[in-house]
C-alpha cells in the first residue's frame, strides 16, 4: 500500500494521524469525566444519546449490507468491537454536548425536540435553519469550486495508494454509488455529533467562552476537524482550506440554528461535492 510513498511521507501521515487520534481521544475522556460528574444532569440526556448512537452504528450496517466486500477489509471480529466504540463515543458526544447546551442556555436539536415534543430552550424556526444550512453548504461548493479550479488537485500519494488498496476490498472504488453515499451522509452525521455539538459546546462551558466568546471555541473545533482532513489532496493546503473554511459558519451554524441544521449542511455538502468531484 505504502510502495510508492517515501520514508518522510509515511511519517508525515503517521504524525498527522497520531496527532488527530490523541486529540479526540483526550475529548473522550474529558467528556467522560464530565458525564460521570454530572451523571445525574446528563442523565436526562441518555434516550438522544442511544438514539444518534444507534443511528450512526445502523449506518455503518447499512454500508456492510450495500457492499459485503467490506468484509474482506474488516472482518466482523474486528468491525463489531469498531462499532460498539463508535457508539459509546456518539453516545457520550450527544449526551454531554446536550447537557453543556443546556447550561449555555443554547438551542441543541430544535427539530427533534418539536418533534418529540420536548420542552428546550426556543429556537428558530426550522425552515429558517434550512435555508441556512442550504447556504452554508453552498458556500462550501462555491468555495472548492474555486479552489480546485486555481490549484488542480489531485489526490495525495497516500490516498492515491489506499484507493488502490484498501478501496477496492471494500468495493468502493472510485465509483459513486449507494454505498459511497452513505458513507458520506454516515461522516456528516458523526463529525457534527463528535464536534459541533460535543467538543465546542463542552469547550465554550468548561472555558467560559459563551456569548460573544463563542467564536473561540468555534475557532478550537474547527481547527481539530481540520487536522482530521490532513493528507488527502495534493497540494494538501487545498483541502486544509476548504475544510477551515467550511467548518467555521458550521460552527456559527450551531449557535444559532442546532445540530440538524449542521448536518443538513454537512451531508448536502458531501453528497454534491461526492457527485461534482468525487471528493467530500
Amino acid at each position: 500500500m505504502f510502495n510508492n510513498m517515501s520514508v518522510t511521507s509515511i511519517a508525515y501521515v503517521a504524525a498527522m494521524v497520531a496527532i488527530y487520534l490523541l486529540v479526540v481521544l483526550a475529548l473522550v475522556i474529558a467528556l467522560l469525566v464530565e458525564f460521570i460528574l454530572r451523571r445525574k444532569a446528563v442523565r436526562g440526556y441518555l434516550g438522544y444519546g442511544l438514539l444518534f448512537g444507534g443511528l450512526v452504528v445502523a449506518l455503518d450496517v447499512l454500508c456492510v449490507a450495500l457492499e459485503p466486500k467490506v468484509l474482506r477489509a474488516l472482518h466482523p471480529c474486528v468491525l463489531v468491537p469498531m462499532d460498539v466504540l463508535v457508539f459509546a463515543k456518539i453516545a457520550l458526544c450527544t449526551c454531554v454536548g446536550m447537557y453543556c447546551c443546556s447550561a449555555l442556555g443554547m438551542v441543541d436539536m430544535p427539530w427533534l425536540r418539536r418533534l418529540a415534543g420536548r420542552a428546550g430552550p426556543p429556537g428558530p424556526a426550522p425552515w429558517k435553519g434550512a435555508m441556512a444550512a442550504v447556504g452554508v453548504a453552498l458556500w462550501g461548493l462555491g468555495l472548492t469550486w474555486l479552489l480546485f479550479a486555481l490549484t488542480h488537485p489531485q489526490l495525495s500519494t497516500f490516498l492515491r495508494n489506499f484507493s488502490q488498496t484498501g478501496y477496492a476490498r471494500m468495493g468502493l472504488g472510485g465509483k459513486i454509488s449507494p454505498l459511497t453515499v452513505t458513507v458520506v451522509i454516515a461522516f456528516a452525521v458523526g463529525e457534527e455529533l463528535v464536534f459541533r455539538l460535543g467538543l465546542q459546546n463542552y469547550l465554550a462551558l468548561r472555558l467560559g467562552l459563551q456569548g460573544r466568546k463563542y467564536w473561540i471555541p468555534v475557532v478550537i473545533t474547527t481547527v481539530v476537524w481540520t487536522i482530521g482532513h490532513a493528507n488527502m489532496l495534493d497540494p494538501e493546503w487545498v483541502k486544509l482550506v476548504q475544510i477551515f473554511a467550511l467548518g467555521i459558519p458550521l460552527g456559527f451554524l450551531f449557535r444559532r440554528f442546532g445540530l440538524e441544521s449542521c448536518i443538513l449542511a454537512h451531508a448536502a455538502f458531501n453528497i454534491l461535492a461526492l457527485f461534482a468531484w468525487g471528493t467530500s
